[in-house]
């Protein structure tokens, strides 16, 4: 009975020589998964204790196939453990124990969110408290103020609050803001009871917090910019702020019956820069620069201007990145795209089950808490599904691609091919939907066959247009079409 359990053992690792490496990730993710599992804080060293244990076993079982894999797959899973652990330690800080009445705080704006009924507040560099919930004064703070406030980060903030500790889960097994609240730095959350009092900060900041500032001002404006645009056309309400959705992800001020329509039609997706609006801007990138570039005759003849394009559109993409304000999905769908683009400026060919692997345990590296949210569950589950689905479906892909090329036959393909995106990533993310969501789309097919082609083929290029229309002043046509 052993020797056949140990032979199938054998068989299976065989079969699977070329993909152990998917496994990396989901070892990784057990690890971190374990320790958020635990009901009590372990010592910080206990993961890499293991880890070191674990791997001197796998030195000494070199000889023994069955106990190496073992000893390999427990190395992987403690030291996501471990990373868990260490991220945990490092965003240690005070936290508010109990609610205060009015404090007076004093502090520097660090990131700003606009919502639909005032503004969502963070505040860092706090002057000390005296704060009866807490010992030391927390590094950071959230606040709710009026929307008619002219608030950019920054900005030295003073004001009146009442302050609150980070709320914990509603129902057992819940969202639990209090969590992700530690790892963003959130001691206390509250809300302002008086007129606030805004002045610009003294001093000169730092090379990388000036960028920081600087970033966020110009994503800031970027949004004004659309909004405004939307709105002086009169288009309807609340459009502009779908579409700032699209280009900065900037959709707090959305109305909550606007998302859930979205939610109920299935097209939830499309509010979230992911996979579909990365993939589209790059892809539109590539051939708008390789058309160019491939238009000049002395250029085209004489130098690899598929490299050139390849570089151009990875920019573009990183840019895209960077003013999206970087949110789990839209990470690994630049990290996809990267080591695409990557391969062509190599020469090599990108294997897409491998670059998502890797896009995935990076992510899980630097943001162990990651795996946790709804974001990065859906998001990876559905590319996982898509390009699982279309490996095997690709023979029949082929067969279908055979034959003489039509308009009607080439509209059909792109119909069927939503069709089955739809389906397969729908079923992929059914299970993390119902959980976090406790509802399902009913109606997504429908709504995605009609709504991905206008993204792909009028939302997406007119956004491309107007930023390429912006230095001239001439985006506003591009955000109104």
């Amino acid at each position: 009975m052993q020797q056949a359990l140990l032979k199938s053992f054998d068989a299976i690792l065989a079969a699977e020589q070329d993909r152990l490496i998917l496994w990396v990730p989901v070892l990784f993710g057990s690890g971190i998964a374990a320790y958020f599992g635990l009901p009590c804080e372990p010592p910080v060293w206990l993961g890499a204790f293991m880890a070191i244990g674990l791997g001197l076993a796998a030195m000494g079982w070199r000889s023994r196939p069955l106990l190496l894999s073992l000893a390999i797959g427990g190395l992987v899973v403690c030291l996501g453990f471990s990373c868990a652990s260490l991220r945990t330690w490092q965003q240690s800080a005070p936290v508010l124990s109990e609610s205060t009445g009015v404090v007076l705080i004093e502090g520097r704006i660090h990131d700003v969110e606009p919502q639909e009924d005032g503004q969502r507040v963070v505040i860092e560099d706090l002057a000390k408290l005296n704060l009866p919930g807490a010992s030391l004064t927390p590094r950071r703070i959230r606040l709710h103020l009026a929307a008619d406030l002219d608030v950019h980060v920054g900005q030295h903030i003073r004001v009146p609050v009442v302050l609150m500790p980070p709320p914990a889960p509603a129902e057992p097994g819940g969202y639990d803001f209090s969590r992700q609240a530690w790892f963003l730095g959130l001691g206390a959350v509250g809300y302002a009871v008086a007129p606030v009092h805004l002045s610009e900060a003294e001093g000169e900041p730092g090379l990388i917090e000036g960028m920081r500032l600087y970033l966020a001002d110009q994503r800031r404006a970027l949004t004004r910019r659309i909004v405004t645009a939307i709105d002086q056309a009169e288009i309807g309400p609340a459009v502009g702020w779908v579409a700032a959705a699209l280009i900065t992800g900037e959709r707090g001020p959305v109305a909550p019956a606007l998302l859930q329509a979205y939610r109920d039609a299935g097209l939830a997706h499309i509010l979230v820069i992911a996979g579909m609006h990365l993939s589209m801007v790059t892809g539109l990138a590539f051939v708008g620069l390789r058309g160019l570039f491939a238009a000049i005759p002395a250029l085209a003849l004489r130098y690899s201007i598929k490299k050139w394009t390849a570089l151009g559109a990875l920019f573009i993409a990183l840019g895209y990145l960077v003013i999206s304000g970087g949110p789990v999905p839209t990470q690994r769908a630049f990290m996809m795209n990267a080591l695409v683009l990557i391969a062509v400026l190599c020469d090599r060919q990108a294997m897409s089950l491998r670059s998502i692997t890797w896009a995935a345990l990076l992510i899980l590296f630097l943001e162990p808490e990651a795996l946790l949210g709804a974001s990065f569950q859906l998001s990876f589950a559905a590319v996982y599904g898509l390009i699982s689905g279309y490996e095997c479906l690709s023979p029949k892909l082929a067969r279908w691609h055979q034959g003489r090329p039509s308009l009607w036959r080439s509209i059909l393909r792109y119909a069927l091919g939503i069709l089955a995106t739809t389906q397969i990533a729908g079923t992929a993310t059914a299970f993390y939907t119902i959980f976090h969501f406790h509802r399902f789309a009913s109606y997504s097919l429908l709504g995605n066959l009609l709504a991905v082609p206008v993204v792909g083929f009028w939302v997406m290029p007119s956004a491309l247009a107007a930023f390429c229309l912006l230095p001239f002043g001439l985006d506003g046509w591009g955000w109104q079409a």
